[in-house]
């Protein structure tokens, strides 16, 4: 519980600008929140995906060349992943919220929901692969 706590932490402070939490809303806190939680579970769930296939790689089931990545269940898997976190998004945050935040790093200049679940989901898989 306290590691998920602190990788939302570290999430909203890698995707929010330099702008105090004082300063914005509590609408606005809450999306940023929610968004950085959405960011994390995105993270386990990609890597639990790709934990499995190097699994199974490791144990014979799939060939020694296999592309975890490209792996029809492992990329069904984090296709439903990145789905849930557009979703989790669209959920909590609307469009004006999205907007009126400025988020930091590959993300910047994002200001509406489906792009910045796409830069959410881009950013974490580089970091995985």
């Amino acid at each position: 519980m306290l590691a998920r706590l602190l990788l939302s932490v570290l999430l909203l402070a890698a995707f929010s600008d330099h702008a105090s939490a004082v300063d914005l809303t509590f609408s606005q806190r809450r999306c940023l929140a929610d968004i950085g939680r959405a960011g994390g579970t995105f993270f386990k769930d990609t890597t639990r995906a790709l934990r499995k296939c190097r699994s199974q790689i490791a144990k014979g089931t799939l060939s020694a060349g296999t592309d975890c990545a490209l792996e029809p269940r492992t990329a069904s898997r984090i296709n439903k992943a990145a789905a849930r976190v557009r979703d989790k998004i669209a959920g909590r945050c609307t469009a004006s919220l999205v907007s009126s935040l400025s988020f930091g790093g590959q993300c910047y200049g994002v200001e509406t929901i489906p792009d910045l679940a796409n830069c959410l989901t881009d950013t974490h898989e580089e970091r995985e692969n």
